[in-house]
């Protein structure tokens, strides 16, 4: 891109445009009316979960992973609750192994 055109640019972040984009932005650089670059970038992700975590017991943590993802709510849920049986060493039985379809 030559210099002459990026001289006009004007830098915008775009998005996220819902609670399930995860904090998914993209950094836009425009022209006009023109998007002459698009920076997108996932590293938004982090809504404070920890220190949410940190003041609940395991079954309201399990609850406040799952409301923060909407779209893939099992997918945040899951590592959380097998670290816990983990540290607790609780032994999960085998048909709550197959329902939850991992492990």
């Amino acid at each position: 891109m030559s210099p002459d055109i990026l001289e006009d640019a004007m830098e915008i972040w775009f998005g996220p445009q819902h609670v399930s984009a995860h904090g998914w932005a993209t950094k836009l650089t425009l022209v006009g009316d023109y998007v002459v670059e698009c920076d997108p970038n996932a590293g938004y992700f982090h809504r404070s979960a920890e220190k949410v975590l940190e003041f609940k017991n395991f079954r309201q943590g399990a609850l406040v992973l799952e409301r923060m993802c909407m779209l893939e709510a099992f997918l945040a849920e899951y590592p959380y609750v097998a670290a816990v049986e983990k540290l607790a060493e609780i032994e999960v039985p085998e048909r709550a192994k197959i329902m939850r379809t991992r492990e």
